[in-house]
Order: structure tokens, then sequence, then C-alpha cells
């Protein structure tokens, strides 16, 4: 694998990393809504989805929006990184290496 396609991965991955919770909470807030069922963040409440109840994973899921405080500002860090990397390494792999010794 070249370099510049390993800091793609490492770009993906920060900005994945880094949005998760929030998309996680935003889903968890959706299914709630389209369950009909109540989702604060005082405590579980009953839901029930097919006959299963999901009031506590929704909530756990909700609750990890919190988490997304805290990796907001790695994810800050990581991504410009990772992307200086890419742009470095795609500009490296670009310029052709000489391939031989100059007489000059």
């Amino acid at each position: 694998m070249k370099t510049s396609q390993k800091a793609l991965v490492g770009l993906s991955v920060s900005g994945l990393v880094t949005l998760a919770p929030f998309l996680l909470m935003v889903l968890s807030y959706a299914m709630a809504d389209i369950a009909g069922c109540e989702l604060a963040a005082i405590g579980v409440s009953p839901c029930k989805v097919a006959g299963v109840e999901v009031g506590e994973l929704l909530y756990s899921v909700s609750v990890m929006g919190w988490l997304f405080l805290v990796i907001l500002p790695i994810g800050t860090l990581l991504i410009p990184l990772c992307l200086l990397w890419w742009l470095i390494a795609n500009r490296k792999e670009r310029i052709p290496e000489p391939r031989g010794r100059s007489h000059f």
C-alpha cells in the first residue's frame, strides 16, 4: 500500500471516529421518534419496538453523544494532520525519481 493510500485511510478513519458519537446520538433520537418513544437525558423510558424493549439501548446510545465533546478536540487535531500527510505523500509520489547519474 502506498503512503498516500495509508494517509487517506488515516484521514477517513479519524473523520469517522470523530463523528461517530454524534451520529449515533442523532440515530438514537431518530429511532425513538420513529418508534414513538420519549428519549430524555433524565433516564431510561420504556420503549418497545416489535415487542422488544429497546429503551435502555436507545438511552445508552444517546448518552454517547457526550463522548463527542471529548473526541472533537482530538479529531480537530488529527484530521488536518492526516490531510497534510496525505498531501505531502501524494506530492512525493507524483514527482519522478531520477533514473541515473548525470554527467554534468
